[in-house]
């Protein structure tokens, strides 16, 4: 498992958000007014954890301190066990996690991250009803609510530098 670094750099007092985005390109684009809402809001710096097919997407995101390409389907034990390394040594604050299954619970009750936002799973600290109609992107706003961040997906447009 890599990384992607982007020249965004944390400082001590900064907010660390953690984005777990399963799924193709379609659900990567469909998050990114929601991370650019987390880091804007909360002052966070974002890590983002994406299929590996889908972690050039997160290249385009100003927003996003770095990628990490995993494969959700079909990672072993030992993929879930680095992959807690990988979420374990920057303090994170808060987790959006978008993916399912009892791994991905485990790995981030072990995290020792004290915010998890999730649909489902024995790991969130705050479960939300995930939406089943509508846009997609603003159906995100779901996962931000408890953590008081507005959502307006309408209104983000990705920077062209």
């Amino acid at each position: 498992m890599g990384s992607i670094q982007s020249g965004r750099r944390a400082t001590a007092t900064t907010m660390r958000a953690l984005f777990l985005i399963p799924g193709g390109s379609s659900q990567q684009l469909q998050a990114f007014a929601a991370v650019d809402a987390v880091s804007q809001q909360l002052q966070a710096d974002v890590q983002v954890v994406c299929p590996p097919a889908t972690a050039p997407l997160w290249h385009l995101h100003p927003a996003v301190e770095k990628v990490i390409p995993f494969a959700f389907d079909g990672a072993t034990m030992a993929d879930w066990a680095n992959l807690l390394g990988s979420v374990r040594e920057p303090d994170f604050q808060l987790s959006i996690n978008l993916a399912s299954g009892r791994q991905v619970d485990l790995m981030l009750s072990m995290s020792h991250i004290p915010t998890r936002v999730a649909a489902a799973g024995f790991s969130a600290t705050e479960r939300i009803q995930a939406p089943t109609t509508g846009w997609p992107n603003q159906g995100l706003e779901a996962y931000l609510s408890p953590i008081g961040v507005g959502l307006r997906a309408d209104a983000f447009r990705l920077p062209i530098a």
